[in-house]
């Protein structure tokens, strides 16, 4: 038989008996001191009777530690819940904003389908082996149209151009190569800012409208990109679109025609669909072989006066001799710099030149004198060649 200390009083009691003698404390049995961390921990189990008749644990200090114990392992994963999360949305921000590759395609061939007259333009469709997303690029079939290109967005292996007029009506137009990018999603696009306004015709009670619109995307690239003007009115569209993009930041305009007066009303809405990236250039990618110029005129249109203007200007391509050069301009005060307006625009290069031509009109309250203007070079682009075998059957 051994002794031990009566946790409740602490008389020196003997280890056998329920109860303390002196307090009537209830003993059972007792599992004796233990040493835990230096401390003594007493743990013992008994059946208290009377008011109570249950079996309880005593054992308070080992609940206070187990307690901080618990808050700490909480504070652990809450921290480490924290840090996760952060992680994930910095990877998240990483991977919007690193520049996207383009998509590598396997065009076997592009064919272009027979001439067709519809509305009164003239339809050409266009078919292809590749069912992902590109661009082609067709060659202008009108000499005085200052283009010599045509982009054609495909989808589904499908794509459509159409022309006002056609030099030559049985001719079809050549396809000489295609773009390849990659489709946008709304993760691309930090926004887009549309204005727009309807004009009715009293004659023919129909309606047009005009849509200007600025799109910035998530990441500063430069590019062309691809889009659709959709209206719900009379299911009218502009599809196979494209605008400039330099730096992230693009803006656009077209007109909506043939809409009728009733439904003249809902905005329209522009819809990215494909962007095709740039490689920038610096200043040892080209020499500037004639000098930027501006000319400016004034017209009046109705009660408004507006000056038009047009800047132009060579440069020469030191390594390449074919594709396509974006640009943008800007107008601003004379010995002030507030800015007056930029513009994006693209110069085709043709045997290592390239010609920079662009023009436009400003109300003419805008500016007191002739503005002060600057063209910079950004990047360019070139298309890739179909196989031999689809040039041979385009001819």
């Amino acid at each position: 038989m051994s002794k031990i200390n009566c946790p409740e009083c602490g008389c020196l009691i003997s280890d056998s008996v329920n109860k303390c003698p002196k307090c009537r404390f209830p003993l059972g049995k007792f599992t004796g001191p233990k040493q835990i961390n230096d401390e003594n921990i007493y743990e013992f189990r008994g059946n208290i009777s009377g008011q109570f008749g249950s079996e309880v644990t005593y054992s308070s200090q080992r609940k206070m530690m187990f307690d901080k114990k618990l808050k700490l392992y909480v504070c652990i994963a809450a921290a480490v819940l924290i840090i996760i999360v952060v992680a994930a949305a910095l990877f998240l921000n990483f991977n919007r904003n690193i520049n996207r590759t383009a998509d590598v395609l396997d065009i076997q061939e592009i064919k272009m389908g027979r001439i067709m007259k519809l509305n009164g333009k003239y339809v050409v469709k266009l078919t292809s082996n590749e069912t992902r997303p590109f661009v082609s690029i067709v060659k202008n079939p009108n000499s005085d149209d200052g283009l010599l290109y045509n982009y054609v967005y495909m989808n589904g292996g499908k794509g459509e151009i159409s022309f006002n007029y056609m030099e030559n009506e049985k001719t079809k137009p050549d396809v000489v190569g295609y773009f390849e990018g990659y489709s946008l999603s709304a993760n691309d696009i930090a926004d887009v800012h549309t204005e727009y306004e309807y004009y009715d015709y009293n004659t023919t009670y129909k309606s047009a409208c005009t849509v200007d619109f600025e799109i910035t995307l998530n990441n500063k690239v430069s590019g062309i990109l691809f889009y659709d003007v959709n209206c719900d009115a009379d299911h009218t569209n502009e599809y196979n679109r494209s605008v400039v993009i330099v730096d992230g930041v693009g803006s656009g305009s077209c007109i909506l025609d043939g809409l009728t007066m009733d439904n003249a009303s809902p905005e329209p809405k522009i819809a990215p669909l494909y962007f095709v990236p740039a490689e920038e250039l610096d200043g040892g990618d080209y020499v500037i072989s004639e000098p930027f110029l501006m000319h400016i005129s004034d017209f009046y249109d109705y009660s408004d006066k507006y000056f038009s203007y047009y800047i132009y200007g060579d440069i020469r391509m030191n390594k390449v001799n074919r594709g396509i050069v974006l640009y943008n301009y800007s107008l601003s005060r004379k010995n002030a710099g507030d800015s007056i307006e930029t513009k994006n625009a693209l110069a085709y290069v043709v045997n290592g030149e390239c010609s920079v031509f662009s023009s436009s009109s400003i109300k003419n309250n805008y500016i007191n004198d002739e503005p002060d203007y600057s063209v910079n070079i950004s990047s360019y682009i070139d298309w890739k060649d179909l196989p031999k075998k689809t040039e041979e059957k385009n001819k």
